[in-house]
C-alpha cells in the first residue's frame, strides 16, 4: 500500500530530501523540527498515516513485480527530453481524499534556482558534510551548489589534512570518493570540488577562481567509472538500457550513467605541505593610500557600491586582509593571504576585531 499526500506542512517535504537513521520516523524528525507534534490520521483503505492538515491524499497499492513505462519527466536539473522513459512499478489508486477547495501544490523542475534544488541542494549538503565528520574525514563544511542545481558539491576541508591523517592527496581522493558514492550520500551531484580553508563554498565568485585556478587539468581530476549514482541532466544522459541495470533486472549489465569525477583544488602532490602563494587582490597590489582614495570616491566615480548583504557575507566567511599602521598585511581566515569576494571592496574601515 502507499499513500501520496499533497499540501503537507513544509517542515515534512523538507525533511523528506534529508537522510535520517533506518527505522526512525521522518515525521518524528521533523516534529521535532517544529518542536511540536505533527497531526496524522490513518488513510481509508489502507494503515498509513497522512499529515492531518493534508489538502489532497492519493492512496492505493504498487505492484512488487508488474512494470509500466513512465515518462517523460523533467528533472531539478531542469532537462526535459520528450523521448525518456523509464520502466516504472504499476500503481492502481484505491482512494483519493481531499479538502474543499483544495490547493495542488507542486515543485516544477526548471533551470535554477527552483523549490526543487533548494531543497535537494540544502538537506544533502548537510548529509554529506556530517556523514564524513562521523567518518573523521577533515572536513569543514560544504554545499551542493544552487548555480549547479545541486550538480556541484564543494567540500571545504582544512588545511593541515595532510598532518592529521598521514594521507596523499590521492590517498585522500580516492577515500572521499569511495565513501561518499558508497555510502547511499551524494546522490544527485556528479562532480566533487575539493577546496582549501579560504574558500567558502557558498561564494560562487570564490569558488570559480580556485577551480579555475588551482586544479590541474591531470594531476587534480579523480574519476569514478563505476559509481552507481546517476546524475539528472545531460552529463548523465540515461537510457533505458542504464535504467535496467541500475534496477537489477537479470540479463542486464549494470552501468552508472555517467560516471563520478572528484577535482582537487587543494594543489598537486608536489604542493602538499608547501607554502601558499599570495593572493594579488585590491588590498596586497595597491598601496594604502591609493585604496583610501578608491573607496572615499566610489559611488563619486560611478562604481556599484557592492551589496550590503554580500560585503557582511564574505566579512564574515572569507580570508580578510587589511593593513595595520606600518602598512603591513594582516591575514584573518583561511591560509591564502587575501579576500576572493567582491565584498572585499567594501571593507575600507574593518578594524582588527572585525576582520
Amino acid at each position: 500500500p502507499f499513500a501520496i499526500a499533497f499540501g503537507v506542512p513544509p517542515v515534512c517535504a523538507w525533511q523528506s530530501a534529508s537522510r535520517i537513521p533506518d527505522n526512525v520516523s521522518e515525521y518524528d524528525v521533523a516534529s521535532q523540527m517544529l518542536n511540536a507534534p505533527i497531526e496524522m490520521v490513518k488513510c481509508e483503505t489502507n494503515d498509513l498515516l497522512v499529515p492531518a492538515t493534508s489538502e489532497i491524499v492519493v492512496e492505493g497499492v504498487v505492484s512488487a513485480s508488474e512494470m509500466l513505462m513512465e515518462g517523460p519527466y523533467g528533472e531539478h536539473a531542469g532537462y526535459h527530453f520528450d523521448h525518456k522513459k523509464a520502466p516504472k512499478q504499476r500503481q492502481d489508486i484505491t482512494c483519493v481524499t481531499f479538502r474543499n477547495n483544495a490547493i495542488l501544490p507542486t515543485a516544477v523542475p526548471a533551470v535554477t534556482p527552483n523549490s526543487t534544488v533548494i531543497g535537494i541542494a540544502v538537506c544533502n549538503s548537510g548529509d554529506v558534510v556530517l556523514a564524513l565528520k562521523k567518518e573523521g574525514f577533515p572536513v569543514i563544511d560544504g554545499l551542493a551548489t544552487i548555480e549547479s542545481s545541486g550538480s556541484w558539491f564543494v567540500l571545504r576541508v582544512k588545511n593541515d589534512w595532510h598532518k592529521t591523517t598521514g594521507w596523499s592527496l590521492d590517498e585522500f581522493m580516492t577515500k572521499l570518493g569511495k565513501f561518499i558514492w558508497w555510502d547511499h550520500i551524494g546522490g544527485c551531484f556528479t562532480k566533487l570540488l575539493v577546496v582549501g580553508e579560504d574558500i567558502d563554498p557558498e561564494d560562487p565568485l570564490a569558488v570559480t577562481y580556485a577551480f579555475a585556478t588551482r586544479n590541474h587539468p591531470e594531476k587534480g581530476v579523480w574519476f569514478f567509472a563505476d559509481s552507481p549514482k546517476f546524475g539528472v541532466g545531460t552529463e548523465a544522459y540515461h537510457t533505458t538500457e542504464d535504467y535496467f541495470g541500475r534496477i537489477g533486472v537479470p540479463g542486464q549489465k549494470i552501468k552508472s550513467g555517467s560516471g563520478i569525477c572528484i577535482y582537487s583544488c587543494l594543489g598537486t602532490e608536489e604542493m602538499v605541505d608547501q607554502p601558499k602563494p599570495h593572493i594579488l587582490t585590491f588590498r596586497r597590489a595597491w598601496p594604502k593610500d591609493v585604496q583610501d582614495k578608491v573607496m572615499a570616491n566610489w559611488d563619486d566615480w560611478g562604481f556599484r557600491t557592492p551589496d550590503p548583504v554580500l560585503q557582511k557575507h564574505a566579512s564574515q566567511s572569507t580570508p580578510w586582509v587589511y593593513f595595520n599602521e606600518s602598512g603591513e598585511g594582516e591575514t584573518h581566515k583561511g591560509d591564502y593571504e587575501s579576500t576572493l569576494s567582491l565584498g572585499g571592496l567594501g571593507a575600507a574601515d574593518e578594524t582588527e576585531e572585525g576582520a
